[in-house]
């Protein structure tokens, strides 16, 4: 299994990115590979000095020191075209459309494709 994790938020400090950021060290601790990857808003949000709660600065040190690193947006494409499963830190200004986004298993998304993921509720791969 792979996951693809998104940040596409600039506001990392509270409870829902220490959440987020807890979920990837929990599958990471499963040996689950994880990809992180900053895009949109999320851009610099991770790097290089992150505004992370004391919990997410937490399981952030452990996602690093477990070898995972940030990329940004120009990779997002690639990984996730070997990604099982999508994680995705959402800007609070983003739509909510479309309301579901399926992203095809196995295939390269499209640069439009990739904008909707942004802006999308909840992200799928099938």
């Amino acid at each position: 299994m792979r996951v693809v994790a998104i940040v596409s938020s600039r506001d990392l400090s509270g409870p829902a990115a220490a959440e987020f950021l807890r979920v990837l060290a929990a599958l990471r601790a499963m040996e689950v590979a994880v990809s992180l990857h900053e895009a949109g808003d999320g851009v610099g949000a991770l790097s290089p000095h992150p505004d992370l709660s004391e919990d997410g600065e937490r399981y952030f040190d452990a996602l690093r020191e477990d070898d995972v690193s940030v990329s940004g947006p120009d990779s997002l494409a690639d990984a996730l075209s070997a990604a099982s499963a999508v994680l995705h830190l959402g800007s609070a200004s983003r739509s909510g459309s479309p309301a579901v986004l399926v992203l095809p298993r196995g295939r390269r998304p499209s640069a439009e494709q990739l904008s909707a993921l942004l802006s999308a509720g909840q992200v799928r791969i099938e």
